[in-house]
């Protein structure tokens, strides 16, 4: 009936999707925290859909495209609107902001070029640092903001989108998690703490 025929992990995947749109609507609501958390749950689906479509034997290219596509609005254009959300407006945010964006859209595209790679012992890695670090860093701004105000934030903003988005398309490996075990509870014990800081 339709154009496309959908799998366990495909579903994971539009899961995320939904989750990342969550975080695109809350932020531009100024709902910092709750942005956050349907970010940071979004990211976990990203890490585990593959893994699921290897499990069950549904890998396909169109999976992985599907996922990139998520991705480029979960990790370049949802962070820059949060930041927005936190205050970083200025023009030259705003040229710090599209730098950043345009390096994590060429990590991206790279990586549906060649996947993963292997690091010189052999092990799993990334090709360039993985654009999902950003949630991480998001994190810590949104700390550095709680913690020290606004012009500490904008100060380390500034400083860690740029070097950030540098890293994303450095040409060297970069370390591959492979216990999901521990991405799981990091991931969803940030997403908790911000889901609590939104509703409180």
């Amino acid at each position: 009936m339709f154009i496309v025929d959908f799998t366990i992990a495909d579903y994971l995947t539009l899961t995320g999707h939904f989750l990342v749109w969550t975080g695109l609507w809350c932020a531009l609501a100024g709902k910092v925290e709750l942005a956050l958390a349907a970010c940071m749950i979004a990211m976990l689906l990203d890490a585990v859909d593959g893994k699921v479509a290897r499990s069950f034997n549904v890998a396909r290219p169109f999976g992985r495209y599907l996922g990139s596509f998520v991705d480029l609005v979960n990790y370049t254009v949802c962070p820059p609107l949060v930041l927005h959300a936190m205050g970083y407006r200025s023009w030259f945010a705003l040229a710090v902001l599209y730098v950043f964006s345009t390096c994590g859209l060429l990590r991206l595209s790279r990586f549906n070029e060649v996947g993963n790679i292997q690091d010189d012992r052999g092990a799993l890695a990334y090709l360039g640092l993985p654009v999902f670090w950003i949630h991480f860093v998001l994190a810590g701004l949104y700390a550095v903001r709680s913690l020290a105000g606004p012009l500490a934030f904008h100060i380390a903003t500034t400083a860690a989108l740029p070097a950030l988005g540098v890293c994303f398309i450095l040409d060297r490996p970069f370390w591959k998690p492979q216990d999901y075990a521990v991405i799981a509870t990091a991931t969803i014990g940030a997403a908790i703490v911000f889901l609590w800081l939104g509703l409180r």
